[in-house]
């Protein structure tokens, strides 16, 4: 395997392990399971809305990627039992999903803010398993 797609392996991996963790530590601090998917989606898709300036048409696909996958990754919280494995390799899945149905709904420009969003968040979490705030 070249070092492109160890570095691409690796970069979903650790998108997928802090879109987990945050997802897990949200659930938690939002009452834990019993926000169901439609919620998480409408505040992330409202935060995409503001952060990816989304036309309503997109804001409507995105919140429907958004409950798509908050609904798969509920399911497999509760599936995998957990297996940490297990959730590792679903929610690489899951993202991979669905990056790539956000990808044919936002345009370059956006893609890149989403991307950089993205970015900030793992540095955020690096920061959090640090002890920094």
């Amino acid at each position: 395997m070249n070092l492109h797609k160890k570095l691409i392996i690796r970069s979903l991996f650790l998108l997928t392990l802090i879109f987990g963790i945050s997802a897990s530590t949200l659930f938690a601090q939002r009452g834990g399971m019993s926000r169901n998917p439609e919620e998480i989606a409408k505040k992330q898709t409202k935060e995409m809305t503001k952060e990816l300036d989304l036309s309503p048409e997109q804001a409507e696909e995105v919140m429907q990627i958004n409950k798509e996958s908050a609904e798969k990754t509920q399911a497999l919280m509760q599936e995998s039992q957990g297996n940490r494995e297990e959730m590792r390799t679903g929610m690489q899945e899951i993202q991979m999903e669905k990056d790539k149905k956000l990808k044919e709904v936002l345009d370059e420009e956006q893609w890149g803010k989403w991307e950089k969003m993205k970015e900030q968040m793992r540095k955020q979490q690096r920061e959090r398993r640090r002890g920094g705030y």
